[in-house]
């Protein structure tokens, strides 16, 4: 213990003997439960039919084949769409861990760690996710594919990716420091990326589209009535009777405070007017708010659409 190299060596161990070389979450992809994955789906969003289709599709394929060899499936639309919630509900239907892994602005090093000949040396993020989820078989987000290498990044980034996701390297993947080859073979890699076609060629080589288009106004009143609105008055503490919104006013909303593609600046209203209403109820208001039009305008401003 008194030795100079001691917390190093203690250190390299520690990592070793608590990766997930053999444990999994699940028996494989042949186990499949395709009807248990479509209703995770359909629990957390409402249409997006056809992305959940090409994801179901490629689940089907890896189902009859035993593996999950093949283009990764990569969602590509504009922020706020739900292409993140779209891979967290595939890993809840398979019954598997998710973690993120966010690729823009990384380093070589940071993913693939650095050798132990040099100081300060340690694990890369890869290696850091199997060790804290304990199974290596999760389903691993990488989001933000398309931003990978831009910036001042250390090192070749995209070809440490490249090498990784392709089939046949991923049985042997190796982290530096720890210098010994751990098996990807049995994790779900979905990726994100806002425009398909800024990732980099070799990688986009590894991808199978699935696009994700912005919601409409109708089917943002939807959404907020039957999913968003139920999940925001809890967070706000609020009960259902503390509130009623019309069909019409949550397209007033829709219409005048929320035109980006996908639903973040209709989140962010409904809880700046959920809020206003907590306040009050705080305060000793304790009956029904309802929204109208002027309402609204009173709190959240004149409409920023016309």
């Amino acid at each position: 213990p008194t030795a100079s190299d001691a917390s190093e060596i203690r250190s390299y161990l520690d990592w070793v003997l608590n990766m997930p070389w053999n444990r999994r979450a699940t028996d494989g992809p042949s186990k499949v439960d395709l009807v248990a994955v479509q209703h995770a789906l359909d629990e957390e969003h409402l249409g997006l039919e056809e992305p959940k289709e090409r994801l179901l599709d490629y689940l089907a394929v890896a189902r009859l084949r035993g593996d999950l060899r093949g283009p990764i499936p990569c969602l590509v639309g504009p922020p706020g769409v739900g292409k993140t919630t779209l891979a967290e509900a595939v890993a809840r239907g398979l019954g598997r861990p998710v973690a993120s892994l966010d690729l823009g602005g990384r380093g070589e090093s940071q993913l693939i760690g650095t050798r132990r000949t040099r100081t300060g040396a340690q694990p890369g993020k890869i290696a850091g996710i199997y060790r804290d989820l304990g199974v290596n078989d999760p389903v691993l987000i990488l989001e933000e594919i398309d931003l990978i290498g831009l910036g001042k990044v250390e090192g070749d980034p995209i070809e440490v990716m490249e090498e990784a996701l392709q089939w046949e390297n991923r049985g042997e993947f190796t982290d530096r420091y720890l210098n010994l080859p751990f098996d990807l073979r049995n994790t779900l890699f979905i990726a994100t990326a806002q425009d398909f076609y800024r990732i980099p060629r070799h990688l986009r080589d590894l991808m199978l589209e699935i696009r994700i288009a912005g919601y409409t106004p109708e089917e943002k009143r939807e959404i907020a009535r039957e999913r968003m609105l139920p999940r925001l008055i809890k967070e706000h503490g609020l009960e259902p009777d503390d509130v009623s919104f019309s069909d019409d006013v949550l397209f007033h909303l829709a219409r005048g405070y929320a035109r980006d593609s996908g639903l973040g600046l209709m989140r962010r209203a409904l809880s700046a007017l959920l809020r206003t209403r907590a306040r009050a109820k705080a305060l000793g208001d304790l009956g029904t708010w309802e929204f109208d039009i002027e309402r609204i305008e009173s709190i959240l401003g004149l409409p920023r659409y016309i």
